[in-house]
């Protein structure tokens, strides 16, 4: 009975409208290189374009005023490095590099860096080649939860020089003894991109001295990793961007890491808010979804596990800072799963802004452009044991995601908002 005497204007109407999202693949020129896992090696794609990992790295001693048994003598020195995963066409090669110029620990630095400016060429340390039999061998190991790695055996007149104890009374005299050094595939080698998860320098010397009276000869191996607590860049490069932009379909979108490809998304702020307007009626927004659903097929590259939607304009402030997602002006959306009544599987990355644009309707003060430009980046997370993301970067694994610029065959990516309008009491 109430309902029925209410006046038409105190109904509470919910509305539903769909806003059309202009969408373009751009090549991304670099990204800042802030990450904990390396990429290096060469990888190539058919689809998204070929891809080159190289690294500068630091490494730092072991321990202040360092000392060495007396008559020790330098046995070897090797470069160790650990690998999660693979990704491969055939084997690969790595030269390995000295390193001129320190890298500055505070220096933002991008994917693009200019390798020339840090690494002497003309000091080669050493080179390994890992045939397809090693990549199967490390195929072996990481399906039974182990770790592979290769080494690459250093001048010994270098380990001989790591003996000197001078070089050890401080972190920055150490530095300027030994910079560093560059890992890079080597020209015209195979295709195989490795996941590096450590890298370091081991040296190993040996001495005299007695055992139960007994002359014996003995030896140790010190560690230097290269860890947060020096600089480690990753240069990542690519060769055919432009032409596999050329290529792609009309309908579709790319999204490729590590520095490939982003799209970006125009958010019609503007004509979302005009359009939704009503002068008697106080609006409250239920959703603002947009889904990205994923097209794929079996020689796909992985799906990226986690996007971030965020105003293209705050991508470097984002990342240099270090800031989080807070899910109201920046949105960071997990990859889920879906299967239809045909057990189809699709993966769709659903993002709501209507945190986002209640806000800009809200407030009289809000700047609204007409239009938001944001853009989908690829990220990796890390959660801690209570569930908070602590830490988010760029993602440097290779990972692929095409969508579909379109509903269908003639209408565009949309923005679907649901809500409801109340009547507006006044005093």
């Amino acid at each position: 009975m109430g309902i029925s005497i209410m006046p038409s204007t105190d109904n509470i109407n919910a509305l539903v409208k769909t806003f059309s999202l202009n969408t373009e693949t751009y090549i991304v020129p670099s990204m800042y290189a802030n990450n904990t896992t390396f990429l290096i090696g060469k990888y190539v794609d058919n689809k998204y374009g070929d891809t080159n990992g190289s690294l500068l790295a630091q490494v730092i001693y072991p321990a202040q005023n360092l000392t060495f048994p007396s008559n020790a003598t330098a046995d070897a020195l090797k470069l160790v490095v650990y690998y999660s995963s693979i990704k491969h066409n055939e084997g690969v090669s790595f030269d390995v590099y000295q390193m001129k110029q320190q890298l500055g620990f505070r220096t933002k630095y991008y994917t693009d860096i200019n390798a020339d400016n840090y690494v002497d060429f003309s000091i080669k340390l050493g080179s390994i080649d890992l045939s397809i039999k090693d990549i199967a061998n490390a195929d072996t190991l990481i399906a039974h939860d182990t770790m592979p790695y290769f080494s690459v055996d250093f001048p010994l007149a270098l380990a001989q020089k790591f003996m000197n104890e001078s070089q050890y009374t401080d972190e920055n005299t150490f530095k300027n003894f030994f910079k560093g050094i560059y890992i890079v595939p080597t020209d015209g080698s195979g295709a195989t991109m490795l996941y590096a998860e450590s890298v370091d320098l081991r040296l190993t010397y040996k001495y005299p001295t007695k055992i139960d009276e007994k002359d014996t000869i003995l030896s140790k191996t010190l560690i230097y990793p290269a860890n947060n607590e020096v600089r480690q860049v990753n240069k990542i490069s690519h060769t055919n961007l432009q032409s596999k932009l050329n290529n792609k379909a009309q309908d579709r979108e790319y999204i490729y890491s590590p520095a490939g490809f982003f799209t970006k998304l125009d958010i019609p702020v503007k004509e979302i808010i005009d359009a939704t307007s009503n002068p008697d009626k106080k609006l409250a927004l239920n959703s603002a979804l947009i889904k990205i659903q994923a097209i794929t097929s079996d020689d796909d590259l992985p799906l990226p596990e986690y996007l971030l939607l965020i105003n293209q304009d705050s991508v470097q402030n984002f990342f240099e800072k270090n800031q989080l997602p807070n899910q109201k002006t920046n949105f960071y959306i997990p990859r889920k799963t879906k299967v239809d009544a045909s057990n189809d599987t699709t993966y769709v990355y659903t993002f709501d802004l209507a945190y986002y644009i209640q806000k800009k309707m809200d407030d009289p003060l809000a700047q609204v452009a007409d239009v938001e430009h944001m853009v989908l980046i690829p990220v990796k997370t890390t959660v801690s044991s209570s569930g908070t993301i602590t830490n988010m970067e760029n993602m440097i694994k290779l990972s692929g995601l095409t969508f579909k610029n379109q509903y269908d065959t003639t209408l565009p990516l949309k923005l679907k908002v649901v809500y409801n309008e109340f009547y507006k009491y006044t005093e």
